[in-house]
């Protein structure tokens, strides 16, 4: 299984954006994804190179994927400059919304193509922004 983390940057603060979020999901040969994970960050902490390489290294991601926005991208730049060669660019068409991008994946999830546990310590969904 391959291992990907994907990084929401959460450029700024707001009340949709107010934690820069990494999800651990495990890729399975039948193109299967499996949330194995998540961690949050405080958006009012500067960002953190350091925790993404940490987080890369404790989960054994074979990808780390970042939103090429604002923020993302120059995150991206500094971490290929450290020659971290795990990172790939996670395109963002125009001003797509978190919620328009979830909607491009329900066919996956309904599908049976997302799957996600039932339980685990950090599965509160109250706390999702």
């Amino acid at each position: 299984m391959k291992i990907v983390q994907s990084w929401d940057t959460a450029n700024k603060a707001t009340e949709l954006s107010d934690y820069r979020r990494v999800h651990h999901l495990g890729a399975s040969k039948d193109q299967r994804m499996y949330l194995i994970g998540r961690f949050s960050l405080t958006n009012a902490l500067p960002w953190p190179e350091k925790a993404i390489l940490t987080l890369a290294e404790q989960h054994e991601a074979d990808v780390v994927l970042i939103e090429d926005t604002v923020s993302g991208s120059s995150l991206i730049q500094e971490l290929r400059a450290d020659y971290f060669s795990k990172v790939q660019e996670a395109p963002i068409k125009g001003e797509e919304t978190r919620s328009l991008r979830l909607r491009a994946q329900t066919a996956k999830i309904q599908g049976g193509f997302a799957l996600f546990p039932e339980r685990a310590p950090w599965l509160d969904c109250t706390s999702w922004s």
